[in-house]
């Protein structure tokens, strides 16, 4: 038997790894260069800047289906200070990242306690291999995605306030302002609003000055009004992306439909083909332990509800994105940037099979099995992080480094410019713009030109 003081330290340790994994992969492999959708996302927006022509317009203007407006409060005015150093991005995504991770650790040592349990158990290593994955390499690699990981901090931190037993009305404007954010950075923070409803209306409120019901009624009435105007905000102009091609029958849709979100929601334990079948073994364990949970007596249901909260997010957000993208074919779910959704699902998976185990009266085959389900997630999450930093070295690390030297020597070929973006003539059209101000990769081109010139002039001074 290993001494509790060092399982609890090995337990640490394991939860540390991957994020520090993730924090040495990225000081060492991040290159600074704008990627794919950044060009045309966010290139504009920056010459607007600089001409002094920027408006409000432009802050909560459309990309895709999305108004990130919270996003480009960040990164706008960090593009500014820096000179577009992206690298700055990415240390606000990697911030958002750590304070996320806090929030759900926190919460789930606050469930062990309520079941007398110390705060660091086997969940802890299994939230962090999952959340915090170089599975998902894009979130870490691609400084534009800052938007995804803001996105699902206000998300966390907004449903975690509204689960908490004692709800606060400061819980509840603090909510209301992450719901803004997080609307207001991805689309689907829109998702927020019912299932943030549904926690108010099952929380108890407190302090109440007058009845309980008639102050439920009030608040849920203002989450309704603010719900009701941040859609009015957000549709006012608003304009559907182009539709893919849709198969010629509803049965070919609807399967197309089940492949997508079932890989989809695969993807954090198995970036690879097989996370269909796992997405199919994660909704039949959830509906098994949720099911048994529920029913089981010593489990309240406000034990369940933070994760219950979380993982209807990440369902919802699985379904609504598998109508958006099922047409482009189910590969196109194992997208690394959505892996930061998805993880929520397992994660979820993970506490309720804890609950599980701590909450059964006998050591049987449920509680072994449930244990074995946590030690196995957490085995195919290091894999599934070990695979991610490979794929993060072949597709962003190696492209991203080679286009940046070609650009620097002056190499604008379609080849080169391939390898950043599927247009080459859309970035050759935006070069311009980073080289007049000194953006990003040119943020240092006038000092290398010149001490360029300064050393190919020494050999003639000295000949003289």
């Amino acid at each position: 038997m290993i001494p509790h003081e060092r399982f609890i330290w090995m337990l640490i340790s394991l939860t540390a790894l991957p994020v520090v994994g993730v924090l040495v992969f990225v000081a060492w492999f991040y290159v600074d260069i704008p990627f794919s959708d950044q060009w045309q996302a966010t290139v504009p927006l920056l010459e607007k800047l600089y001409r002094g022509e920027l408006t409000l317009t432009d802050w909560v203007s459309q990309h895709n289906e999305h108004r990130p407006l919270f996003h480009r409060l960040i990164w706008l005015p960090l593009a500014w200070a820096t000179h577009w150093n992206t690298t700055f991005e990415v240390a606000a995504t990697l911030l958002f990242g750590l304070a996320t991770l806090g929030i759900l650790l926190w919460q789930a040592a606050k469930t062990a306690r309520q079941f007398g349990q110390g705060p660091v158990t086997w969940v802890w290593p299994a939230i962090a291999w999952l959340f915090f994955s170089m599975s998902q390499y894009e979130t870490w690699l691609q400084s534009y995605l800052l938007h995804w990981v803001l996105h699902v901090f206000a998300v966390v931190t907004g449903l975690t306030l509204l689960a908490q037993a004692s709800l606060k009305p400061s819980h509840i404007v603090l909510a209301i302002g992450l719901g803004i954010v997080s609307t207001f950075t991805v689309a689907s923070g829109v998702l927020f609003w019912p299932i943030g409803f549904a926690l108010l209306w099952r929380n108890r409120l407190i302090p109440a000055p007058v009845s309980l019901h008639r102050y439920r009624v009030a608040w849920s009435g203002l989450w309704i009004a603010m719900a009701l105007l941040v859609a009015l905000i957000y549709l006012s102009g608003f304009q559907m992306p182009l539709s893919q091609p849709q198969p010629a029958n509803e049965i070919g849709r609807l399967v197309g439909l089940s492949l997508y979100f079932l890989t989809w929601l695969g993807a954090p334990v198995l970036i690879y083909t097989g996370s269909l079948i796992l997405g199919l073994l994660g909704v039949g364990a959830f509906a098994w332990v949720l099911c048994g949970l529920w029913r089981r007596d010593g489990v309240q249901h406000q034990h369940l509800l933070p994760y219950l909260a979380y993982a209807a997010f990440a369902l919802t957000n699985g379904l609504l994105i598998s109508v958006v993208r099922a047409d482009m074919g189910w590969q196109q779910a194992l997208s690394p940037r959505y892996i930061i959704i998805s993880a929520l699902f397992w994660i979820a998976l993970a506490m309720f099979l804890q609950i599980h185990y701590w909450s059964s009266r006998t050591h049987g085959r449920g509680q072994r099995l449930a244990k074995g389900l946590i030690v196995g997630m957490i085995c195919m999450a290091v894999i599934s992080w070990l695979g991610g930093a490979y794929m993060g070295l072949k597709h962003r690390h190696w492209p991203m480094l080679a286009a940046r030297q070609a650009l620097r020597d002056g190499r604008e070929d379609d080849a080169v410019l391939l390898q950043i973006h599927n247009n080459p003539a859309q970035v050759r059209e935006l070069l311009p713009v980073l080289k007049a101000h000194q953006l990003s990769l040119y943020r240092c081109r006038t000092a290398v030109v010149e001490e360029q010139a300064h050393m190919q002039a020494m050999p003639s001074r000295m000949h003289c």
